[in-house]
Order: C-alpha cells, then structure tokens, then sequence
C-alpha cells in the first residue's frame, strides 16, 4: 500500500475528514486531512507517515502526507 492510501484508511478509520484532493503548498496534491489545532497530536498518533500541516488562511490546520 502507498503512503497515500495509509493515510486516508487511518485518517478514515480515526473519523478525520479526509479531502483527497487537496492542492496545498511546495506543488502537493494528494490527500491531507482537515482538523481543528488542537486535534493535531491525535492526527500524529494515528498515523505512521511522516507528516506536514499548514493554514493555508483555513480555519484549523491541514495535515498531508510528506
């Protein structure tokens, strides 16, 4: 399985909201979760891939695959 389909299943198995097409920063495009700040360790502890977030000017953080 790529890193990209262990992050949406353990994103989806934890009840995160899982876009799948996310466009973010440095040309990314791929799936990232969208979270309030304070679920941000959660989202850590629930996966085994590295990780990013930003804002973005979103309200919360979005957290995507390195």
């Amino acid at each position: 399985m790529n890193k990209f389909d262990q992050f949406i299943q353990d994103m989806e198995e934890r009840g995160f909201e899982v876009d799948c097409n996310y466009h973010g920063r440095y040309f990314y495009v791929g799936p990232a979760a969208m979270v309030d700040e304070n679920e941000l360790q959660d989202v850590i502890r629930a996966t085994d891939i590295p990780l990013q977030w930003d804002t973005m000017g979103k309200n919360g953080l979005v957290i995507y695959p390195r």
